[in-house]
């Protein structure tokens, strides 16, 4: 072998040993550096959109308002994909009791036996109360056609008065 050959692979093995050791002090040796490059964000940090709809409204789903997106959402990083841990209603009964939803009567709301707790509450946040998609009566016509019952000459004066809930639950009945 060659003395310049030699001198040609003591040069490159120190050259690797330089990288080497560069990337290793790069990796691990500043760890200020790391901790700003991966600094875990939190899911408002990018969603700034969602936070301006929804967290001034009037009703907030606790654990939307507790920061806890992740009971429901899979963390999904850059992924700009929607994914959720459940499908339909199994995901609110990881937290709202079924027999205290009235899902042991003998009638269920049709919504609720479908799995789309979502037709009547946003997930999320609302302007009404219990985090419903319409207010009143509202929320019922969303599904059924209002004309069938105050288009009429004639209205049931429950139904003026006291509203649909005057007669019927929301979830189920006996």
């Amino acid at each position: 072998m060659s003395i310049l050959r030699k001198k040609r692979l003591i040069m490159a093995a120190i050259a690797q040993i330089i990288l080497f050791s560069g990337l290793v002090i790069y990796f691990y040796g500043d760890t200020a550096h790391a901790e700003r490059k991966f600094a875990r964000k939190e899911c408002l940090d990018c969603h700034k959109k969602f936070a301006d709809k929804y967290m001034s409204l009037k009703s907030i789903h606790g654990i939307v308002k507790q920061g806890k997106c992740e009971e429901c959402h899979m963390r999904h990083g850059i992924v700009p994909k929607l994914m959720l841990k459940g499908a339909g209603n199994d995901l609110c009964f990881k937290c709202h009791d079924k027999a205290k939803i009235g899902l042991t009567q003998p009638h269920v709301h049709t919504a609720l036996k479908s799995g789309k707790c979502t037709t009547c509450h946003n997930p999320h946040a609302s302007k009404g109360d219990k985090l419903m998609q319409a207010e009143g009566n509202e929320v019922c016509y969303l599904c059924h056609k209002k004309e069938r019952y105050e288009g009429k000459a004639v209205v049931h004066k429950v139904l003026s008065q006291g509203g649909c809930r005057a007669c019927h639950a929301s979830h189920s009945a006996p």
